[in-house]
């Protein structure tokens, strides 16, 4: 009885042994980079918005883009939608916000239509052209408008980021990351201890 109690204990430990080291995030984690900003945001509801700033009740997915793109921002999202419904009674505890690259076109009016039309509590925001290139270098996103009159396009970094609940940058998710993915790297930060 001892000898099968100490077997059973020594295969248990074995099987942990050779089990891999959990992996807090399933995409990229960037909790070391510091990626800071001081550039203000207006939501499309007149609000302030500083996407560093401690926010206790909720975990934010940023994502960079603009209301007439064609295929990155509808489809960042959508999935985001999804991972929201995923989580179930914990989709309050994460707050979506979409930051124009594109304040010439998109109108906090504009912004509040696109974003809703996604999901009702998704929030639009924008900086003026003068601090839009300020913002993107303080957070490292890339952006380039391609053609001219009002056709242009914005070509830009298709990264998602999610901000804990004490402002920091901590996980940078490449376009086309699966809902499960994002969905396993958001309940992360939800449930970190805070």
């Amino acid at each position: 009885m001892i000898l099968r109690r100490m077997l059973s204990s020594l295969c248990a430990l074995l099987i942990s042994a050779c089990q891999p080291a959990s992996k807090q995030f399933l995409n990229t984690n960037i909790t070391g980079s510091a990626l800071k900003t001081q550039v203000p945001l207006t939501t499309s509801d007149s609000q302030t918005l500083q996407l560093n700033a401690p926010n206790s009740k909720q975990i934010t997915a940023v994502f960079f883009g603009f209301t007439m793109c064609p295929d990155v921002c509808p489809t960042t999202l959508g999935n985001l939608k999804l991972v929201k419904q995923q989580l179930g009674k914990d989709a309050d505890q994460l707050r979506v916000i979409l930051v124009s690259l594109d304040p010439e076109r998109d109108t906090p009016e504009i912004l509040k239509l696109y974003t809703q039309a996604f999901g009702g509590d998704f929030i639009g925001a924008a900086t003026d052209l003068t601090h839009t290139p300020i913002l993107a270098k303080d957070l490292g996103i890339t952006y380039e408008k391609i053609g001219s009159e009002k056709y242009y396009m914005v070509k830009h970094t298709g990264n998602l980021y999610l901000i804990d609940r004490d402002g920091r940058f901590r996980v940078s998710i490449p376009y086309g990351a699966d809902v499960k993915s994002i969905t396993y790297d958001v309940k992360q930060l939800i449930n970190e201890k805070h």
